[in-house]
C-alpha cells in the first residue's frame, strides 16, 4: 500500500517513450529536430523549443514506478509534451503520434493500477486526427486527449476545422487537457527563463479566452477542458476579459454567450502555481473540486513531491485536500 492509500492521481505527468525519441533521432533533422546523445543516459531533444535532458524515469516505466513509490504518487495520467509533433511533416507527425500513443497504452497494460493515458492526435489535419481517435478509441486506459494550447503557427484552438473533433470528444466523454508549447512572441521571452514562467501561463490564458469567446464551451456543454499551471493568467484576467466583452471590444458580440467570469467553474485546473497564496485564491474562485494534483513530472519547473505540496495547503480542510489529491481526477477520468 502506498503512502497515500491509493488516493493520489497526478494529471500532469509527461512521458517520452524510447520509440518517440528514436523517430526524432532518425527522421527529425529534415525538420530541424535532433537528439543529442553525447550523454547516452540523458538524451536531449534539440528542436524549437529544446527539451531539457531526459532522465531515465521520463523514458523507462520501471524507473518511473519506483520513483512514484518514492514520492507517494499512486497514479500518473501520462501525456506527451514538448516538442510534441507539429514541427514535423505530415508523415512523421503520424508516426510520432502512433509511437507515443502505442507506447503509452503498452505501459498502461503493464501497470494498469498505476497509469492511465492522455493520448495525443495530429490536430493540424482534422481527418487524420479523427482517424487516430477512432484507432485508439477502444484502447484500455484511454482517459483523455492532450493538445497544445495553439495548434500550429496559423491555427488556434478555436479554429472551426476542429469542431468535429470537439463534438466527438464530448460524445465519448473524453476530457481535453491543454499544454503550451509554442508560446506567444518567444523572442521577447528569451531571458530569465521567461518562455516558461511568463510564456506558458499567457498561452494558457489565450486558449481559455478563445474557447470562451468563440462559443465552443457553449456549443459543446459537456466537453470538459483542463487548464495547466493553475489556469495560467486566466483566473487573474477574467475581469478584464468580461469588461471587454460587456463593451463589445475586439469583435466580441455581447449578445452571444456570457462574460469570462461565467466560465471559471467550467474548466478544471492543475495546482502547479508554485504559490500557496495563488492556490488559496484559485480555490476561493473555482472551488477545490475543480482543481487536481499535477507535478509536471519530472521537469525542474515541476513539483518534486506533489502530494506534500497539497498536504501543505494549510488553508484547506482535509476533505478539500482529498479532492485535489485524487477524488476530482478519479471522477473526471472515470477511474
Amino acid at each position: 500500500m502506498h503512502h497515500h492509500a491509493h488516493s493520489s492521481i497526478d494529471i500532469h505527468a509527461h512521458y517520452y517513450p524510447e520509440s518517440y525519441i528514436r523517430l526524432i533521432e532518425k527522421y527529425g533533422s529534415e525538420f530541424g529536430a535532433t537528439v543529442d546523445t553525447s550523454n547516452p543516459s540523458r538524451p536531449v531533444i534539440k528542436s524549437a523549443p529544446t527539451v531539457s535532458a531526459l532522465e531515465d524515469r521520463f523514458i523507462h516505466m520501471e524507473a518511473r514506478i519506483e520513483d512514484m513509490d518514492r514520492i507517494g504518487v499512486d497514479v500518473h495520467a501520462i501525456s506527451m509534451t514538448m516538442p510534441m509533433i507539429l514541427w514535423a511533416g505530415a508523415k512523421l507527425q503520424q508516426q510520432l503520434v502512433e509511437a507515443h500513443n502505442d507506447s503509452a497504452f503498452e505501459a498502461y497494460q503493464k501497470y494498469p493500477d498505476r497509469l492511465c493515458v492522455l493520448a495525443t492526435l495530429p490536430f493540424d489535419n482534422i481527418d487524420l486526427a479523427i482517424a487516430e481517435l477512432d484507432r485508439i478509441a477502444k484502447m484500455p486506459g484511454l482517459k483523455g486527449i492532450y493538445s497544445e494550447t495553439r495548434i500550429s503557427k496559423n491555427k488556434e484552438i478555436d479554429d472551426e476545422s476542429l469542431y468535429p473533433l470537439w463534438e466527438r470528444l464530448e460524445a465519448m466523454g473524453l476530457p481535453l487537457f491543454l499544454h503550451p508549447v509554442h508560446v506567444v512572441e518567444p523572442a521577447r521571452l528569451g531571458k530569465y527563463f521567461m518562455v516558461n514562467t511568463i510564456g506558458n501561463p499567457v498561452d494558457t490564458g489565450i486558449a481559455a479566452s478563445r474557447l470562451i469567446f468563440s462559443g465552443i464551451l457553449d456549443r459543446y456543454p459537456k466537453l470538459e477542458v483542463v487548464l495547466p499551471h493553475a489556469g495560467g493568467v486566466y483566473p487573474i484576467l477574467f475581469g478584464r476579459m468580461t469588461r471587454a466583452w460587456e463593451r463589445s471590444k475586439g469583435g466580441l458580440d455581447a449578445n452571444k454567450g456570457r462574460g469570462a467570469d461565467a466560465y471559471l467553474k467550467r474548466f478544471y485546473y492543475d495546482n502547479i502555481s508554485h504559490s500557496n497564496e495563488v492556490m488559496e485564491y484559485l480555490v476561493k474562485l473555482v472551488g477545490a473540486d475543480r482543481i487536481m494534483l499535477g507535478s509536471d513530472y519530472c521537469f525542474d519547473m515541476g513539483y518534486e513531491r506533489p502530494c506534500d505540496k497539497v498536504e501543505g495547503y494549510d488553508f484547506l480542510a482535509a476533505a478539500d485536500k482529498k479532492l485535489i489529491l485524487g477524488e476530482t481526477a478519479r471522477k473526471l477520468l472515470k477511474l
